[in-house]
């Protein structure tokens, strides 16, 4: 007896009633397969028993024939064809008695597992009369939908989340298969078995083979019952649902519960493996991953960025990636990788930066139909944009990756799982807005541990007593609440590599509108201000990597800001913001003067295109070490403006991860109303660039038009950089 009552036992709940019924639902849920036809039903708790048969009796029939509904009785005018009601009879009984449920009886008292479903099919159409007896499980393992990429991407790790109620959804069991078209969806078809899986989430690989051809991913969802326990369910249950509904019969030993009836002591217990009814999604047809040679191809080089730590820096090199190659679609990202033990000494990390486009932009009717209008909607759609983006991401294999334009749907529901798979660990930042997008910053295990994290509102900083030096130049301006308190933040995160080394990154995207150079630059005063702060508090030894879309391209207030350490007041860029208000009318950032400045400047260019070429040469230097030095401006001289904006500096001497005369041939934003370098990353501390990869060339970007594209999920493209933590 006790090796019968330890003994695991597995029950199939496809061939039962499914009765899904909770304390915050007032209607009671039946579904059930019958002759391979699937019926779902909804009834009210205060329903009548005798109804819901009813209903239940005509909603079979109706499926299993469908000439005997009243729309093509009418229509054929058989005579002698039988009513609906006198096909199929449903009946509820007791399991042990046999005794017919009172029909009178509420829905929320008549359907326990103590009953069972009598469906009586009289003779039709040669069929002879036949009598099935259903059990009734109250509450099974269900899965509810599966989702996976619509449009599959050959050798692109694809990701199948399941949602689930009342199973434990760590193990759900997985498989995908290859399906011809025609036969995707027809119960037993030839299928080609691509992967099994189990888990919450299920990861596999489409075969290149596959192109063409449907997608089969099928969930099974399980549940751990425990039986036992007399009049109540099992507190060590692995889940909440389903209530065990236990009925003690006369003989107080018998227990009848969801599996049938159980003769056990009434004090024993048996564990209970319930299998739901599998869920089968079909997506497809599979696409092939388009080349992008610029990703497996890309070169490292010596950076250029001029500075005494880099020119004394040897060559780094890193550890190979943990993931295998059936598991980074794309191949590793180019550069030398030597043994463990080397790179362990060199301490090498490569960091990413990436405006990802949040999918509420790109397909949005602005989007669509001006913003990104050259693009193919097909190229737009969330899916395709999403495995392309993975594959980017994981073919340069970073240790630190940034991104903006994450959207919280998204990164709950595919980034953070999918990254997860390569290895990284993820934190969100959202902005403080009705926007529903912000930064995201992942982090290779392999190679630093995430210690903390936090989100820096800027609008909510400035008003700190800190900051008060930000606010009083354009505190008595006209609109400065709705001009400066937007919601874009900063994102800070505190980085420990095996070593006990602390890496603080900061991660933004500034304030987009071109009329508001005065509002980035007060925005990364901010930024620069907090990570400060922190680094102080963490540790003198603390390295520090700052990255993001900054919206403003090399010859900005911003750019200079971030390099040299220093912003001066009479910056034009003050005196620029202080014209700009707020047009209650056109809902709309107007500038007084009327004129070009901070969105077309005189020296811009346009090419084949129609693109506004958005880089004039730099007036400011990076060439000496002395930081009153790069603060002069060549044109300054020239200028009328006075002191309109507050003197901001920081002394984190940050290196860029490209020259600015890189920046100024090169883009990192390319659509077709705008090309320029708007992605920066710099890094300061013991961390030293050493190594960068090279822009992609322009008429790569060109050749789809404009970005996003068929080879590009965005609009920006990353930058990477190689750093080396120098010792202590």
């Amino acid at each position: 007896m006790d090796e019968a009552i330890d003994a695991e036992t597995t029950f199939d709940v496809g061939g039962c009633l499914r009765v899904r019924r909770t304390e915050n639902n007032d209607a009671v849920s039946l579904s059930l397969i019958y002759q391979g036809i699937s019926v779902g039903l909804s009834r009210p708790n205060s329903g009548t028993l005798e109804s819901t048969l009813q209903r239940l009796s005509i909603s079979l029939t109706k499926k299993l024939h469908p000439s005997l509904s009243k729309k093509r009785r009418a229509k054929n005018a058989v005579l002698s064809t039988p009513s609906i009601h006198d096909i199929i009879q449903c009946t509820l009984v007791t399991r042990l008695s046999g005794d017919k449920v009172d029909g009178a009886l509420c829905n929320a008292e008549a359907w326990l597992p103590a009953c069972d479903l009598i469906i009586k099919h009289a003779a039709f159409n040669d069929q002879p009369e036949t009598t099935t007896g259903m059990r009734i499980v109250c509450n099974p393992p269900t899965c509810l939908s599966v989702e996976v990429a619509k449009l599959p991407m050959s050798g692109v790790l694809q990701l199948a989340v399941a949602t689930t109620e009342f199973a434990d959804v760590t193990q759900c069991v997985w498989e995908c298969a290859v399906v011809d078209a025609p036969q995707a969806r027809t119960e037993g078809a030839t299928a080609e078995l691509v992967s099994t899986g189990v888990g919450a989430t299920f990861v596999f690989k489409v075969p290149e083979a596959s192109v063409g051809k449907l997608l089969r991913v099928t969930c099974t969802p399980t549940a751990q019952w425990v039986v036992g326990g007399r009049g109540t369910p099992s507190a060590d249950a692995d889940c909440a649902q389903p209530e065990l509904y236990a009925l003690e019969t006369d003989d107080k030993d018998s227990r009848v519960n969801m599996v049938g009836t159980v003769e056990l002591p009434s004090t024993s217990t048996r564990h209970v493996r319930c299998v739901g009814v599998p869920i089968a999604t079909v997506v497809g047809p599979v696409v092939a991953c388009p080349v992008r040679p610029w990703v497996t191809g890309t070169e490292w080089h010596g950076t250029d960025v001029l500075s005494s730590c880099a020119a004394n820096t040897p060559t780094a090199t890193r550890v190979d990636a943990t993931v295998d190659d059936a598991a980074a679609p794309g191949g590793a990202m180019a550069g030398p990788r030597p043994a463990a033990d080397d790179a362990r000494e060199a301490c090498v990390i490569d960091v990413m930066t990436y405006n990802i486009l949040a999918d509420c932009y790109a397909t949005s009717p602005h989007g669509r139909q001006r913003l990104f209008a050259y693009c193919p909607d097909y190229y737009l759609q969330r899916d395709y944009r999403e495995q392309l983006l993975v594959a980017e991401i994981s073919a340069r294999d970073c240790d630190v990756v940034c991104l903006q334009e994450v959207e919280t749907h998204e990164f709950e529901r595919f980034l953070r799982p999918t990254m997860e798979v390569y290895g990284y660990t993820g934190v969100l930042a959202p902005k403080h807005s009705e926007l529903i997008e912000g930064c995201a910053i992942f982090a290779k295990q392999r190679s630093v541990a995430v210690v903390d994290s936090r989100v820096v509102v800027f609008r909510e900083a400035l008003r700190e007593d800190k900051y008060a030096y930000l606010r009083e130049a354009y505190a008595d301006t006209p609109d400065f609440e709705r001009i400066f308190l937007v919601g874009s933040v900063g994102q800070l995160v505190h980085l420990e590599t095996p070593e006990g080394d602390d890496i603080l990154v900061a991660n933004t995207h500034l304030f987009y509108h071109p009329f508001c150079p005065h509002v980035r630059n007060i925005q990364m005063a901010i930024l620069l201000q907090e990570a400060t702060d922190w680094m102080a508090a963490i540790g003198p030894a603390t390295s520090i990597v700052v990255c993001g879309d900054l919206n403003s391209t090399p010859e900005t207030g911003v750019v200079e800001f971030l390099c040299t350490g220093q912003l001066s007041p009479q910056h034009p860029e003050w005196a620029r913001g202080a014209q700009v208000r707020w047009d209650r009318a056109t809902k709309s950032l107007v500038n007084l003067k009327n004129d070009v400045d901070g969105l077309a400047k005189p020296g811009e260019t346009a090419n084949e295109h129609g693109q506004r070429r958005g880089n004039l040469p730099v007036r400011w230097t990076t060439t000496t070490p002395d930081l009153a030095a790069k603060c002069k401006h060549a044109d300054r001289a020239a200028d009328k403006h006075t002191a309109t904006g507050p003197a901001l500096s920081h002394l984190l001497n940050l290196q860029l991860s490209h020259a600015i005369s890189t920046m100024e041939k090169h883009s990192t934003n390319y659509t077709s109303g705008f090309c320029g370098w708007l992605d920066y990353l710099a890094v300061g501390g013991r961390l030293s660039l050493v190594a960068s990869q090279d822009p992609i060339p322009e008429d790569l970007l060109q050749r789809d038009v404009a970005l996003p594209s068929q080879h590009f999920p965005s609009d920006h493209v990353p930058v990477v950089a190689r750093c080396v933590l120098r010792p202590q």
